[in-house]
């Protein structure tokens, strides 16, 4: 009898404990000992999947990221305008905003050439995401003629800034409000302008036809 493939099952269930373990120690000082015995496994276990920590580092990176991007790949085919699919997006952004994980995987890139590599590439595909949504509202007439790639990074600095001060606790006691509030103030400035309302102008004769004719005789 073919025994059961268990290593999908067996990875997700390392990596979820390795999740708890970074963010319970800090990736800097946690162990593959800890990590196999947050999963309740043998540390031999462990590495027959994962042959290092830095291994786990990547697959964890790799799963942060792709969900973001399956997300966006999502919304760039769903009903909407822009701006709604635009803040629906920040909100569902918004759970992962102050991770203290996902801050802590973003630092390594700065310390690992892998990691920064690997961090470069997601943003690198956000971007041409975001600029491809943009330029939807662009075709359609929803936001004014502009450069979609730098409206992108424009969007990605500043929520990569409010997460960075949601992490310091620098926002107010409304994070989602705070957030979508930053949105609007950027997406009204890429909107097109309202179109001036058009008035009928009636002129008015100087003279009724019998005045001007009688003003018109010899």
């Amino acid at each position: 009898m073919t025994r059961p493939d268990v290593s999908e099952e067996r990875k997700r269930q390392i990596l979820h404990a390795a999740a708890q373990v970074f963010d319970r120690r800090g990736i800097e000082a946690a162990r593959m000992e800890e990590i196999a015995q947050e999963a309740n496994l043998s540390v031999g276990g462990v590495y027959w999947y994962f042959k290092s920590k830095d291994a786990i580092i990547h697959a964890l990176l790799d799963k942060m990221f792709n969900a973001d991007l399956d997300g966006l790949h999502a919304l760039l085919v769903a009903e909407g305008s822009v701006r709604d699919r635009l803040i629906t997006y920040a909100r569902e952004e918004l759970a992962t905003a102050r991770s203290p994980l996902r801050s802590e995987l973003y630092n390594l890139a700065t310390r690992s050439d892998s990691a920064c590599a690997q961090v470069l590439e997601y943003l690198n595909e956000l971007k041409r995401l975001l600029a491809a949504l943009i330029q939807q509202g662009i075709d359609r007439n929803e936001l004014r003629p502009l450069d979609p790639v730098t409206a992108a990074q424009t969007l990605m600095a500043a929520y990569e800034g409010f997460a960075e001060l949601a992490m310091l606790g620098f926002t107010l006691s409304d994070p989602e409000r705070d957030l979508l509030a930053m949105l609007d103030l950027i997406l009204d400035g890429m909107s097109q302008p309202p179109k001036p309302a058009t008035t009928t102008t009636v002129s008015t004769p100087v003279f009724s036809s019998d005045e001007w004719q009688a003003a018109t005789q010899p």
